[in-house]
């Protein structure tokens, strides 16, 4: 026999430290040994992989604030109830980002910091009920009769 179980000890530290020197005490110290080695190996196994879960999580969640150029204008936060949320940089406003949708905040962006954009106030209010403007300074529908 040879692998991680050898050398055998004299006595059992899982009966007593009863001594090994019948197969049945030999068996008890071999199932002992086997639970510590296999279970300490699964438990460190599972640690390993709740730990590798939450840096995928974290990771993300970091993936998600690059995705959307929304970000440049909030931050993100994460209360004590672990929702998140996030803050306008400009006047504080904050709102719950639900399952990262960011719909809520670029209403925000458009309506109340509109210059942000780099749109005009004009600009913006027309494009809102669908009008544009020419060079000529002519509002139009951009539909053509």
């Amino acid at each position: 026999m040879s692998g991680r179980f050898i050398p055998v000890p004299v006595n059992n530290p899982y009966n007593g430290n009863a001594p090994i020197n019948t197969e049945p005490e030999f068996l008890n110290w071999l199932q002992g040994k086997y639970r510590d080695v296999m279970v300490g190996t699964n438990q460190a196994f599972c640690i390993i992989i709740s730990n590798m879960s939450l840096e995928m999580r974290i990771d993300t969640e970091t993936s998600e604030k690059s995705r959307s150029n929304i970000w440049k204008y909030f931050t993100k936060e994460r209360g004590q109830d672990n929702k998140i949320t996030a803050k306008c940089n400009y006047c504080n406003a904050k709102y719950v980002v639900v399952k990262g949708a960011t719909t809520n905040l670029w209403i925000h962006i458009k309506k109340i910091h509109v210059s942000l954009l780099g749109l005009s106030t004009t600009q913006h209010t027309l494009e809102q009920f669908g009008l544009s403007i020419n060079s000529n300074s002519e509002i139009f529908t951009g539909v053509i009769n």
